[in-house]
């Protein structure tokens, strides 16, 4: 093969890496999740307060999501937008009153309750959003559905409480672990929001590398840029088989 084949095939590679950063991965089908370990690590689903999740768990065993706060009852809007998401809010929380176990009505609800904090900058929604996702995620918890806890990472990153969007994608990747953008993800909430030890960084993507179902295409690049960046690039080519000299050349634009 030559080097520009090489190349072109590692451009490749990387592109499918970035996109699917871009993009959530869908549900899975398997219905047991097992812990994440290896060398005597592992990632479980934290473990919640007591006093917090007592009324979610309560629902959760009722099967009912907690009601609306009274604070977000009966709201009136004059932007567009923002009344379009409120009502589009209410309508999806009607449905899952109707049937509690259309996951979809979950998905909307945080969604457009998250859409809605973006719009108006208010935590009250972003916490809403937070409830409905964390709910759905423990409600589904058995269908190995992991997107809930990925969604209310987000938004707690959004809301800069770094440690619980770290408990939300532990919780994720406890019932996916075969999913690499999980991973990248909670490592990028390491380096750029945590600014966490190097270390903390590696044993993760290790983790990921070792589980018996994994995504190379997603967390080779991943790990490899990591690794370049910290200035280890002889071990980003011993773990990864990528150079970090083909990444500073796309990064120019070139082949």
């Amino acid at each position: 093969m030559t080097k520009n084949i090489k190349s072109l095939v590692l451009l490749v590679i990387f592109s499918i890496a970035i996109l699917s950063m871009l993009f959530l991965v869908f549900m899975g089908d398997d219905d047991n999740a097992e812990p994440v370990s290896v060398d005597n690590q592992s990632i479980e689903a934290p473990k919640s307060d007591e006093d917090s999740d007592k009324e979610a768990n309560q629902g959760i065993e009722a099967g009912v999501l907690s009601e609306i706060p009274q604070a977000l009852k009966g709201l009136q809007f004059t932007d567009k937008y923002q009344k379009e998401d409120y009502e589009l809010a209410i309508k999806a929380e009607d449905d899952i009153v109707k049937d509690a176990k259309n996951y979809d009505a979950y998905n909307a609800a945080g969604f457009y309750w998250k859409s809605l904090g973006d719009l108006t900058r208010k935590d009250a929604y972003y916490m809403r959003a937070i409830e409905v996702y964390v709910f759905a995620g423990k409600y589904f918890e058995g269908k190995k559905i992991y997107q809930p806890y990925q969604n209310a990472a987000n938004v707690y990153i959004i809301l800069k409480d770094y440690t619980k969007a770290e408990e939300m994608m532990k919780s994720a990747i406890a019932l996916g672990p075969e999913v690499g953008i999980l991973y990248v993800r909670l490592a990028d909430l390491y380096q750029s929001y945590q600014k966490a030890p190097s270390q903390k960084t590696i044993d993760l993507y290790e983790l990921a590398l070792h589980q018996e179902s994994y995504q190379p295409d997603v967390i080779y690049p991943a790990y490899a840029q990591y690794l370049c960046s910290i200035g280890q690039e002889k071990q980003a080519e011993e773990k990864t088989k990528l150079k970090c000299s083909d990444f500073w050349h796309w990064v120019r634009g070139g082949i």
